[in-house]
């Protein structure tokens, strides 16, 4: 759960399908309640290797789209 809250994604390594893997970022309101998730999904082959890469890029996103619905201010 650190390492969750520390790189702002979570990820996924088969553990619902076999082959599959993703990663998953929380979306926050203005009441820093979660209020969706962005995921990115896709077949171990072809994306487990580039998992952290994916990881903070949609990490980014999550944050670029809670700071839109005022969740903390916009970095500069």
């Amino acid at each position: 759960m650190i390492k969750i809250r520390a790189h702002g994604y979570a990820t996924v390594d088969e553990e619902f399908e076999k082959g599959l893997v993703g990663v998953s970022a929380p979306v926050f309101d203005f009441r820093q309640n979660i209020v969706a998730a962005i995921n990115v999904s896709g077949p171990k082959p072809r994306l487990g290797a580039h998992l952290e890469e994916v990881g903070a890029l949609t990490a980014r996103i999550a944050r670029e789209l809670s700071a839109e619905l005022g969740a903390f201010p916009r970095s500069r």
